[in-house]
This record gives C-alpha cells, structure tokens and sequence, in this order.
C-alpha cells in the first residue's frame, strides 16, 4: 500500500484538510470538508507525478526515473549566472550546441541513454509544493533521512504543476529537446532518463555542479572507433551516422588491420589529430 510522506499539499487555511488522497491520470484529488456545506466536497489540484526507484543515499532522497519531453519542458529551469546580481551559477546555453543536439534527436534518430541531473529545491519542499510518495517501506525510509545513511525502493515525486526542476548537468540535451517540441508534436512523449536530488538547497546544487564537470574525464574512443569503421566497411548500413566531431580539426584515421578473428587491431591517427577521433553522438 502506497504510503505518502509528506501531506497537507496545498493546503488552505479556511478549510479543514482531510488527509485523504488518490491519484488519478497523473492528478492528485484532494478530499476536504467545506465550511457551512456539511458535506465532503472533492477539489482537484494540478499535480505532476514522475515515478521510478527511489532512495536515500547518505541522508539524501533520489529518484531514477523517465519524463516525458513535453513534461519536462514545461518544468525545467537553469540558474543562469547573471552578471549585474550575481545570482545564479551557470553559463547561458550555447545556441549552436542545443541546434546540434535537436539534430541528434531528430535527423539521426538518436538516442539518451545518460540521465540529465535534476534537483527538486529545498524551498519547493519546505513550501509543500512537493511530495515524495513512498511505495512500501516508509519507515525505513524516514529512519535513513534522519540517520544520513542508505535505503532503496520505489516511489514517485509529485509536484505542483507551476514548480519548476533545476537541470544541474544536460541543459543543452534538454534545450534541444525543447526546439525540437516547438517544431515537431512526435517528441511529446519521447522518454527522458532523469537523476532527480530531492531537497538540495541552491548551494548544495551548484556543488553537485561542480563536481560532477570537474570529475567528468573523457575517455578515450579511438579502438571502438576502429572497430565501428570496420564494420561500416562490411556492411555501408551500419555506419550512416558514424563520423568524427565536426569542428574539432579531426579526421578519419588510417587504418592497418591484422588479423580479425582474434580481434587484435592495430592503427595510426592522423598526425595532426590531437586526440582520438570521437564519435559524432550527445554526451
């Protein structure tokens, strides 16, 4: 049995709340008793609901979940740093980087495997404009909040429909997207992976924003590369999309191939390559 966590969601002051609630189509329905009517009256509440795992890791509750594009562009915000107040902490978007990425999605048919980062504010929490909705286990889950440790299970996070979620890491991915609804209505329902931090304050946000672009080390490609062209070669169908980055300087290595079925691979780049040729997909 589903447990509710936190309750009194928009709660109003001349009305006496009963702690009664069930979902329906992604809305939460609230029953409340209405003065002088003397009778239970039903009010509806615009609430948007994501599902999926959720957990506590060292005191912190997190959601792994799927949105939907429409859904998410309709909630999602970036702290842009604004010079003259000093608010915010990251850069403006890069136009020709969400163009690029609205490509990706939309002319190659690509893929989002890696979750955009997403936190629910502590202040949106602390104004109940947002619950976290425990499956089974509640309990459990509260004693891992109040003890900073660990827990694992299901649930979803509701939130009121004008609440806005703070991308910390993927806003270009996000802002393709978002071009991409504004042009074509198929992209509507296309999936989006989220990683969801439920009740960061807007410091401990832009922490988590700095260590995971500080942390992030690129990995070297120039074997799956080599491979990948090889199987263009064999079969033109499989390598459609496959090319180095654009405006890198890069340029397709020359290959030696040795023996295939023991899969040993040898190869040159191109001399002025500064690295490994890299694949032409979203990170």
């Amino acid at each position: 049995m589903e447990q509710i966590w936190k309750l009194d969601l928009f709660s109003r002051s001349n009305f006496q709340i009963c702690h009664s609630f069930m979902v329906e189509a992604g809305q939460l329905w609230s029953a409340q008793l209405v003065p002088g009517e003397g009778e239970m009256a039903v009010q509806r509440a615009g609430v948007v609901r994501i599902s999926g795992a959720l957990c506590v890791q060292r005191g912190t509750p997190m959601l792994q979940g799927f949105a939907e594009a429409a859904t998410l562009s309709d909630h999602q915000a970036v702290d842009i740093f604004v010079a003259d107040t000093g608010d915010g902490y990251q850069r403006a978007p890069i136009t020709a980087r969400v163009r690029k990425a609205a490509q990706y999605y939309s002319d190659k048919g690509g893929r989002m495997p890696n979750p955009l980062l997403i936190n629910v504010r502590k202040a949106d929490l602390d104004n109940e404009q947002a619950v976290v909705v425990v499956d089974e286990g509640r309990a459990s889950y509260e004693n891992a909040l109040s003890e900073g440790s660990n827990w694992i299970g299901t649930g979803r996070i509701e939130f009121a429909d004008d609440m806005q979620l703070w991308i910390y890491d993927g806003q270009h991915r996000a802002g393709g997207l978002q071009q991409l609804l504004q042009e074509l209505d198929e992209f509507a329902d296309f999936p989006v992976p989220i990683s969801v931090t439920i009740g960061l304050d807007q410091g401990q946000e832009m922490r988590e924003f700095y260590e995971v672009n500080t942390n992030a080390a690129s990995v070297k490609t120039d074997l799956a590369w080599q491979l990948l062209t090889k199987m263009a070669e064999e079969d033109p169908n499989s390598g459609r999309c496959l090319r180095p980055r654009t405006g890198t300087g890069l340029r397709v290595p020359t290959l030696w191939w040795t023996s295939w079925r023991s899969s040993t691979v040898l190869g040159r780049e191109d001399s002025r390559s500064p690295t490994s040729a890299r694949l032409g997909v979203m990170g």
